[in-house]
């Protein structure tokens, strides 16, 4: 990309078409499809050569790519400018289907107005490629860049064009940015051009939710679900058992789910057996870079189903307008205003996670073990390892027992539990049992079939390829059949250690709530174990996070369970941290009790109680600090006094002081010569008066040098007197 160089390139929108899609879950589904937006680039002529600055750009990109060893796998069919909006989509009617592909376009028919020349696809703000480092790797993203993703979420490196955009092409740009849409919203009420309304299947259709059955329970997650009554909503929260062996979500605390199996073995990663994958996710036991097979790296998602549960937002409502009149009379108008209906919402949402967990508590069921049985390939294309469905076994009892509970009401039963709480979306049945069996492949009509899907819709090289991929896959499971004759309780030392729990999932990536069998109790694995799961494919409603149905997103679950201060910083701690504080503490407090014990012994008085001296004592030590205090103030203002009145007396003072100690330092040398000279001989007198003018001329200089040492102890007096004035 640092060799070739573009100019910013305008798109165009067409139209909204849809088709595509799978074919359903079954015969008598209705058709599924994938909707998608097609948009155009717009082509200019500045090279002046007959070709467009965009086929130009083809043309070097892919010269480019080659230069370097694109190789095979390079798409250089140059596939048509789209945006996918959504795969495997169902509605409920064809009628329903026409109307929203009619609203559809009638959006880009605003937007092909608006934008008559197309426009620069960017926006005026910051972000971060890669997504790293979010704080400091910002960069201005402005207009007409191109990115490259590493996968559908993931941009990790941005490119600019070559020029700046022109008058025109800001305008454009920024139009919709600057409020200037409300006109075309106005003006525009038609669609001028053809679309393909839906799924390109003509024939009149219709959802019937009451021919919904528990084989239903089994369904492909890259295509759309027939929902039972009263549900308006999809979504993939399951119970199951965790087989992962590398998970790398970064939102599950445990990577590693179990040591028991290695599904490596049963993998085609050298394309030896299969041609390709229908999707783009590659093996669902972990895709590698590098690997041919999928556009995106998933992460290890190896799991049992066993129980949907659907959709975790019990909110979800239908709305239905009745007949009623109702008068309204307007302030600047002279009649009033009929109104002709009134709103009626019923619900039609699952449950809350908390009630969830909460029957999942209750629920006493014994160690899970698995035993693999065989390995195929489905009516789909799905390759998946089957397990032996006991209906006698732990695993079938708490399949009875989650269909009792929470399953939907269905066949003349009713689910029950002590909670009251109950969902629309389960994708099983209060009525459904173990002992049904696992759908059409067991020749029953039950949703009990613990499968674990390894991908989805393999195409074989030939059928013998197939035939031998499956053979090999089958020799490693009747290994494992004949290593564990009675199955296993998977697990690992750090994950259940004891093996046979049961898991609670938000999606295929994400593991939340772990119970143990036997009521043995059960742990948050989601996010550190430190909050309740916000990630759910609940919409928002308007009003933000003061409308009590956003309360299950993320922004909003953050705002109204924030973690104080305190609680995080005793985590960040850790159990050697914290088992250090509540030693500390004990240690200190033993030694606070026996400092007061013994200071109570010598001073409580007789027949006073250790309560009574603690109260006393409380008391008297109040008591001295007011004293304390008290006489400190009284000094202190004392002090204060002196300095502001005394004034210049004080430095007089000062003066007199230093005088008279000068005057008893000179008496006190006399007194001693004398003492000298009566111990002395008085033979000679010329000695005798030398001596005495000696001793004058000592005591002159004394008094010199207390006069001096007089003077030289007056001035720094002063200064300290005159400086404390001051303050």
């Amino acid at each position: 990309m640092a060799s070739i160089s573009f100019h910013p390139f305008s798109v165009f929108p067409e139209y909204v078409k849809g088709g595509g899609g799978g074919s359903g879950d079954g015969g008598d589904s209705v058709p599924s499809s994938d909707v998608t937006l097609i948009v155009s680039i717009v082509e200019e002529f500045s090279d002046g050569n007959g070709d467009s600055d965009y086929d130009i750009f083809l043309d070097d990109i892919f010269d480019a790519m080659d230069a370097v060893g694109g190789g095979p796998c390079m798409d250089d069919h140059d596939t048509d400018p789209h945006v996918s909006m959504s795969r495997g989509v169902k509605f409920k009617s064809s009628y329903h289907e026409s109307s929203y592909f009619y609203s559809a376009n009638l959006e880009v028919a605003i937007w092909q107005s608006m934008y008559p020349n197309g426009a620069v696809i960017g926006a005026n703000t910051k972000a971060n490629f890669p997504p790293n480092d979010a704080g400091r790797n910002r960069k201005y993203v402005g207009y007409g860049n191109l990115y490259f993703f590493f996968d559908r979420a993931n941009i990790t490196k941005a490119f600019g064009p070559s020029r700046a955009l022109s008058d025109d092409e800001y305008y454009y740009a920024t139009l919709y940015e600057k409020g200037g849409a409300s006109e075309f919203y106005e003006s525009v009420s038609s669609i001028n051009f053809n679309y393909n309304s839906g799924s390109g299947d003509n024939n009149n259709y219709e959802h019937n939710p009451y021919s919904w059955d528990a084989t239903m329970a089994m369904h492909d997650m890259t295509d759309g679900w027939d929902l039972p009554p009263n549900c308006d909503q999809e979504g993939e929260a399951f119970f199951g058992i965790p087989m992962s062996r590398n998970s790398q979500s970064n939102l599950v605390s445990s990577s590693s789910f179990q040591s028991q199996f290695d599904f490596e073995v049963l993998l085609d990663r050298n394309f030896t057996y299969m041609n390709d994958f229908g999707t783009n996710h590659g093996w669902l036991v972990g895709e590698q870079i590098g690997n041919g097979a999928g556009s995106i790296v998933d992460k290890d998602t190896a799991h049992i189903p066993l129980f949907y549960v659907g959709t975790t937002n019990p909110n979800m409502v239908s709305l239905s307008l009745s007949p009623s009149i109702s008068s309204l009379y307007h302030p600047k108008t002279v009649f009033s205003v009929k109104k002709c209906f009134i709103s009626i919402y019923f619900l039609k949402g699952g449950m809350s996670l908390a009630d969830i967990v909460s029957i999942a508590k209750n629920i006493e069921f014994g160690t899970l073990y698995v035993k693999p049985a065989f390995l195929f390939q489905d009516d789909d294309g799905s390759v998946k390892l089957q397990f032996e469905a006991d209906a006698n076994s732990a695993l079938g009892y708490l399949y009875d027992n989650l269909c009792k509970m929470i399953g939907i009401s269905w066949n003349y039963d009713s689910p029950a539990n002590n909670l009251g709480k109950f969902t629309n979306c389960a994708m099983h049945a209060a009525g459904d049992r173990a002992i049904y069996g696992c759908g059409p492949e067991n020749g029953n009509r039950g949703g009990f079939c613990p499968q674990m899907t390894l991908a989805y819709k393999v195409s074989f090289q030939s059928d013998d390829a197939a035939s031998e991929f499956l053979q090999r896959g089958n020799n490693y499971v009747n290994y494992w059949r004949a290593l564990y004759p009675s199955g296993v309780a998977v697990g690992t030392q750090q994950f259940c250690p004891s093996g046979g729990c049961l898991g609670l999932f938000l999606n295929r990536y994400d593991l939340f709530n772990v119970f143990k069998p036997d009521l043995g109790g059960s742990w948050v694995e989601y996010n550190g174990g430190t909050v309740a799961p916000t990630i759910s494919p609940a919409p928002s409603y308007s009003g933000g996070c003061h409308d009590s149905r956003n309360s299950h997103l993320d922004k909003c679950f953050r705002k109204t369970h924030r973690r104080s201060a305190s609680a995080v910083i005793w985590r960040s701690l850790g159990a050697i941290g914290q088992f250090s504080v509540i030693l500390l503490m004990f240690m200190s407090s033993t030694i606070a009790g026996s400092l007061f014990l013994t200071r109570a012994k010598k001073k409580k008085f007789k027949n006073e109680t250790y309560l009574q001296f603690l109260v006393r004592d409380l008391r008297q030590k109040e008591k001295k600090k007011k004293k304390k205090l008290k006489k400190s103030k009284k000094i202190l203002k004392k002090e204060l006094h002196e300095d502001i009145l005394a004034g210049d007396s004080l430095a007089e003072s000062s003066r007199r002081l230093s005088s008279s100690k000068s005057k008893e330092s000179s008496r006190s040398i006399k007194r001693s010569r004398s003492k000298t000279k009566s111990i002395k001989t008085k033979d000679t007198s010329e000695s005798s008066g030398r001596s005495r003018s000696k001793s004058k001329k000592r005591s002159s200089r004394s008094k010199s040098r207390s006069k001096g040492e007089k003077k030289k102890n007056l001035d720094p007096t002063k200064k300290s007197k005159e400086v404390r004035q001051l303050v």
